[in-house]
């Protein structure tokens, strides 16, 4: 299922409404975002025009969904645990997932260059990047049922130490991959949705386009 299949199917029947944007409206979701870097790159692009920019978007999100649910860590996790934290962890995960994409995306998404340029210098493999993807979503913290707490906090255990293994002749490398967790949060949710999903999805929550996925 497709993220406008999916967004779709919430709605119901399509209707006029104001509250979905297009591309050529974009501005004004631009101007609700409070970091002035990125209103700045805006007016400096025009890739925000074509809708490649939002097809590209829709494809690595839903890519990085599926694929955090076949994790062999994560994925153990029951689905509404993954809804919950997918909830709160999707935007770190689209741009880790942005960062190894094959094709160029930085020229797509010009405010995302540096830490895409950052990520890519780590050379993280299958394993290590799986691994790094259980570190990054296995927040105990998020859940609650302790069955659920436990098997997170289980998954996160042994991805650290897998990775530790992993990186045995490199510890520098370890460090930097535990390090480059924090630049994945830049720029926030709020911003990665105003600028690339509100446009699809309109008004429907995006835990909720997650739940279909």
């Amino acid at each position: 299922m497709t993220m406008i299949v999916a967004v779709q199917e919430e709605r119901g029947p399509r209707k006029p409404k104001h509250n979905q944007l297009c591309p050529q409206q974009l501005p004004g979701a631009f101007s609700r975002i409070p970091t002035d870097k990125l209103r700045l790159i805006y007016t400096q692009t025009n890739h925000f025009e074509s809708n490649s920019t939002y097809e590209l978007a829709a494809q690595i999100f839903l890519t990085a969904i599926k694929q955090a649910r076949r994790n062999s860590g994560f994925g153990h996790l029951r689905r509404h645990s993954q809804n919950i934290i997918l909830g709160h962890l999707w935007a770190p995960l689209f741009i880790l997932k942005a960062a190894h994409w094959p094709s160029d995306t930085a020229s797509f998404f010009p405010f995302l260059q540096k830490v895409i340029k950052h990520i890519k210098l780590l050379e993280l493999d299958g394993s290590t990047m799986e691994f790094f993807e259980n570190i990054l979503l296995c927040r105990v913290e998020l859940l609650e049922d302790p069955e659920e707490v436990n098997q997170a906090n289980a998954i996160l255990e042994k991805s650290l130490e897998a990775l530790n293994l992993l990186t045995a002749s490199n510890r520098t490398k370890f460090t930097n991959i535990l390090l480059s967790s924090t630049l994945l949060f830049t720029p926030s949710a709020v911003a990665l949705h105003s600028l690339l999903f509100k446009p699809i999805i309109g008004i429907v929550p995006i835990e909720t386009v997650i739940a279909t996925i």
